[in-house]
């Protein structure tokens, strides 16, 4: 069976983060901070590409 990659919102991401939203649509739009996924509209983040984004220590 395939493994499904877990995906949480901008709003999720951002609290995981410690950051505001808008913090976050800044850096997407500055290409910085985590990867982002598009789906149709909607901005979604995978859980590992935060983790690794944490683990690096690039959060302000």
């Amino acid at each position: 069976m395939e493994e499904f990659i877990k995906l949480i919102t901008a709003q999720d991401a951002a609290k995981l983060l410690n950051i505001s939203v808008g913090t976050l649509a800044n850096w997407r739009c500055r290409g910085e901070g985590p990867v982002p996924t598009k789906i149709g509209k909607s901005v979604r983040y995978a859980l590992e590409d935060i983790k690794e984004f944490i683990a690096k220590g690039r959060v302000a």
